[in-house]
């Protein structure tokens, strides 16, 4: 078959690269110890897989049926397993089932080999006869995101928090959710995004308008938070907008004022674990925060009850906020929130949070795949005509600059930027210092933004 090669490993294809890279590398790390592993931007990875004429396996960030069809159809033809997890999970969500709501593809889970859960309540929903995902081709794992929360985050993390710690004063980190009134896209297209989730007559545009108001409300109660912090303490404030977000926003609003940083470039991870305190209405940043052990307060507008659909699992883990005198409260509170009686809660929604056990039982249930195969060595890949070359990344890069600048191109561009080989060098070499990988892997990019990752036989 014309280039293609005669291979068998692991295909890991990224959406958003400040959200999957860095657990997806650590994920890799310990794959390669078994089997060769692609890792890079998902259309490239796809690409890859396409042309591979010798079984492997599609982990998936999705299900991806609807979108990769004829993909799926020719890999299955070739002895491709596909397999998944998706990297939201309804995690914020009380109610999985609010989730499975927005998120239309759930429904073709079952078209899978097999399915990686955050935590038991999603592995129960998926099982139930809405679904019907039969629970053996089903793994709770937890996710390689939630393995770095927490102490393993630290350690992966601390070249880039001592230097945040040296370059900025403490400060508040505020994260921002602003995603339905402060798009990028225009409210058209936003709403052209909208529709296409499952149920939208039902619940979509109820649940639009409802986020739109308490969007409103929220934002209102942010800023007072923001100035309460510049007025009343020595703090100093980060706001970190969400990647769908129009950051201009901010950055117009604050431009001005040299105690604040308005920053949503590159993992948030190392922002959080810096910070003094963190701030949220909702956000998977205010997740991650508490179950790093790191002081963490949502803002509850006012008219919100306890109970309303907007709250969500962040708020489970915060100290809620809902007046200027209960902020200046948490600010001045070096305690963490705690709340035994929703330990069990959280860890349904997310298991095994800031440890290896996901990545264990991830390999564990892949390697399975490949018993009693002899598996390549990647010297038939390196060898192969679809190594990459200087030139090609070079016109990837002139490509990239000479697509129209449009709202769309700006927010793929955030999502996925140039994967350059430096960064993946440094971060797998934490990955296996985190590890304690005795042997060192081996890495080539093999596309403008993807990589082949393996150990040598022997």
């Amino acid at each position: 078959m014309k280039n293609s090669f005669k291979y068998s490993g692991v295909f890991l294809p990224i959406e958003v690269m400040s959200r999957e890279l860095h657990g997806k590398i650590l994920l890799a790390a310990s794959l390669a110890k078994q089997t060769p592993v692609f890792l890079g931007h998902k259309s490239e990875i796809y690409k890859l897989a396409s042309k591979s004429s010798s079984p492997g396996i599609l982990l998936n960030k999705s299900v991806g049926l609807k979108n990769n069809t004829k993909l799926y159809q020719s890999l299955r033809q070739r002895g491709f397993q596909l397999m998944a997890q998706d990297e939201e999970a309804g995690t914020v969500f009380s109610n999985f089932g609010d989730f499975f709501a927005r998120r239309s593809s759930l429904r073709d889970v079952p078209s899978l080999d097999h399915w990686f859960c955050w935590g038991d309540d999603e592995a129960s929903f998926l099982a139930s006869s809405m679904v019907g995902m039969p629970m053996e081709r089903m793994t709770v794992s937890g996710s390689p995101r939630s393995a770095l929360w927490g102490e393993i985050g630290r350690r992966f993390w601390s070249e880039e928090i001592e230097n945040l710690r040296n370059s900025l004063k403490p400060f508040v980190l505020f994260a921002s959710n602003n995603v339905w009134t402060n798009s990028p896209l225009s409210e058209k297209q936003l709403l052209k995004n909208r529709i296409k989730m499952a149920d939208w007559d039902s619940v979509g545009k109820h649940i639009y308008q409802e986020k739109v108001e308490f969007e409103r409300l929220a934002v209102k109660a942010f800023l007072e938070c923001i100035e309460s912090t510049l007025e009343a303490t020595p703090l100093d404030v980060v706001i970190r907008p969400h990647p769908a977000e129009n950051t201009a926003l901010w950055k117009d609003r604050y431009r001005s004022n040299p105690r604040v940083t308005v920053s949503n470039r590159g993992p948030v991870s190392p922002w959080i674990l810096s910070s003094e305190r963190v701030v949220h209405y909702g956000s998977t940043v205010g997740l991650e925060a508490a179950l790093s052990g790191v002081p963490t307060a949502a803002l509850m507008p006012p008219g919100y009850a306890q109970d309303d659909i907007v709250k969500g699992v962040p708020f489970w883990v915060s100290e809620v906020i809902h007046n200027r005198v209960e902020f200046l409260g948490f600010l001045n509170n070096s305690k963490i929130c705690q709340n035994s009686r929703l330990e069990e809660r959280v860890h349904r929604k997310i298991a095994n949070v800031g440890n290896l056990t996901p990545l264990k039982l991830i390999c564990d249930r892949l390697s399975r795949s490949f018993e009693g195969r002899e598996l390549d060595d990647a010297s038939s890949f390196l060898k192969s005509r679809l190594q990459i070359s200087p030139l090609k990344i070079k016109e990837w890069a002139r490509s990239t600059r000479l697509r129209p600048l449009t709202k769309s191109v700006r927010m793929d561009r955030y999502k996925r930027p140039h994967l350059d080989s430096s960064t993946v060098e440094l971060l797998l070499a934490r990955s296996e210092k985190i590890l304690d990988l005795a042997e060192r892997l081996h890495v080539k990019r093999v596309d403008s933004n993807s990589y082949l990752i393996w150990k040598s036989p022997g």
